[in-house]
């Protein structure tokens, strides 16, 4: 198979692309199958609005390979944004559920304080 780089001048390799972009799929991916058919299930459910008409049919903006997936121009620039919106939204909440945590730790101490003061005050 010869593709054009022109054409499809991303590529990455089958591994990568299930280890960096599974966490944006919407649905259940069988682990069952075989890992390209996943890969393509991966990628057709998270292409599945971007899809070109080109020469009058729908084709969508990736080709899978035997070991690479091969990306349209601006399509695997769309995808490593859409990751990076998921990591800094995740990364957020981690950060807030850390900062509420240290929060009542303090509040508690302070809490323990008080009562302490109060009980030597009497």
């Amino acid at each position: 198979m010869t593709i054009s780089k022109k054409i499809f001048p991303s590529q990455l390799s089958n591994d990568i692309v299930w280890d960096r972009f599974k966490c944006l799929s919407r649905k259940y991916i069988d682990k069952q199958l075989e890992s390209k058919e996943c890969i393509c299930n991966l990628l057709s459910d998270l292409f599945k609005d971007s899809e070109r008409y080109v020469k009058g049919e729908y084709t969508a903006p990736y080709v899978c390979g035997k070991t690479k997936i091969f990306f349209w121009s601006g399509a695997l620039e769309k995808f490593e944004s859409d990751h990076k919106d998921m990591l800094s939204l995740k990364a957020a909440k981690l950060c807030r559920y850390l900062e509420t945590a240290i929060q009542r730790r303090r509040f508690l101490t302070i809490k323990r304080g008080v009562a302490l003061l109060q009980a030597v005050y009497r």
